[in-house]
């Protein structure tokens, strides 16, 4: 398993020396095997082909034969991991852990508690996992990214560096730039990802990251430079054509963003990605086009509150105060700010309530007290009720 080949006892069942190196599959299929034997094996086949489910099916028949065999139970709870089957995978894991405790498998556990939600569970299996095998680099990182996960960024630097110790990894560096860049040190973040991209040149992930590190110091001639290298190395780098088109939009690019913004829709179409594409179009003086987009974005997560926003301001400019209240009302559910109670208040003047706009104007102008629009607002209000 950690090797990239498959370690399992002797085909004979009876012997605790293991086997190094491929199985030869139809080899095996033509020798004299029980049925829950040949679901080892085929088992092992669909785990390397990646169809998780039909492995963990056939796993789990052999382990209930062989339930001995805790190498193969530790391979069913990786088959159900990848299946999304979490609980099940901890299941397995728990069961192999009572032959005797692992390294590796307690490494599995606090992954499987991880994806499940519960970080500090994940973080008492990698304790453990490290109690038993301090030497390993990738036990330290897999911590890190729990302190991450938990916002203890200080806990996670110091685990980065621990792991960079034992193995200079450039993917250790990255990570540790990650966590540097949370916690504010956008100089430190910077020079981790140029670290790892000396180890490795090609590295498109720490260009990005780099890239995203130096945007925030304000260096985004550095940054637009590093998304273009990244993209070079991977075209097909979605993250990293997002990160350019907002780059290219904010630069004024409008062509470009937009360019981006629409190849990162055709990578993997995401809702931030229609949302982008949006702005930008609007920018453009096209803001039919970037209704279309917010449409997109709002089918795809309903609750996406820039989305919502936006395309209430485009239709209050368009004239359609019925569907602008509507949006303002459904992201306000989630973010009551000042600016989105302005765009219901001016939404419902323009719907020709100003009896309903000027509480909208007054708590806009309670919330932000320092905008003079808002009260501005509540004027115009007030004048239409006379």
């Amino acid at each position: 398993y950690d090797a990239g080949v498959i370690r399992l006892e002797d085909i004979e069942g009876d012997v605790s020396r293991r086997d190094r190196g491929e199985v030869h599959l139809a080899a095996l299929r033509g020798a004299d095997l029980d049925p829950w034997q040949v679901d080892l094996y085929e088992g092992l086949e669909t785990l390397g082909a990646g169809d998780y489910p039909e492995a963990a099916r056939r796993l789990a028949t052999y382990v209930q034969h062989e339930a001995w065999d805790f190498d193969a139970t530790e391979l069913l709870g990786v088959a159900r991991y990848y299946a999304r089957d979490f609980e099940g995978a901890l299941a397995a894991f728990d069961r192999v852990l009572e032959f005797g405790e692992l390294s590796d498998v307690h490494n599995l556990v606090a992954l499987g508690r991880r994806a499940l939600g519960d970080l500090d569970g994940a973080l008492a299996a990698f304790d453990r996992a490290l109690d038993l095998d301090p030497g390993r680099s990738d036990l330290w990182g897999n911590r890190a990214s729990i302190a991450c996960a938990r916002g203890d960024f200080a806990a996670a630097i110091a685990d980065y560096d621990r792991a960079i110790e034992l193995r200079a990894a450039p993917e250790w560096y990255t990570d540790r730039g990650l966590a540097r860049a949370a916690s504010g040190d956008l100089r430190g973040s910077e020079a981790d990802h140029t670290r790892a991209l000396d180890l490795r040149p090609r590295y498109s992930l720490a260009l990005h990251h780099r890239g995203l590190a130096r945007e925030r110091s304000g260096n985004r001639q550095g940054a637009c430079s590093d998304f273009d290298r990244a993209l070079e190395i991977d075209p097909h780098f979605h993250d990293a054509r997002y990160s350019r088109a907002a780059l290219r939009y904010e630069l004024g690019d409008l062509a470009g963003a937009d360019a981006d913004a629409s190849r990162a829709i055709e990578l993997a179409p995401s809702p931030a990605d229609f949302h982008l594409r949006s702005v930008v179009r609007n920018a453009a003086g096209n803001p039919g086009a970037a209704l279309a987009d917010l449409d997109r974005a709002i089918e795809l997560d309903p609750d996406f509150v820039l989305a919502l926003a936006l395309r209430a301001r485009l239709r209050v400019e368009l004239g359609d105060g019925p569907g602008a209240i509507d949006d303002a009302a459904r992201a306000l559910k989630h973010a009551p700010t000042a600016d989105l109670f302005n765009v219901r208040g001016n939404a419902h003047l323009l719907d020709g309530h100003p009896e309903l706009a000027g509480p909208d104007f007054d708590r806009a102008a309670r919330l932000d007290a320092g905008v003079a629009l808002y009260p501005f607002n509540r004027a115009r209000a007030r004048l239409e009720l006379g």
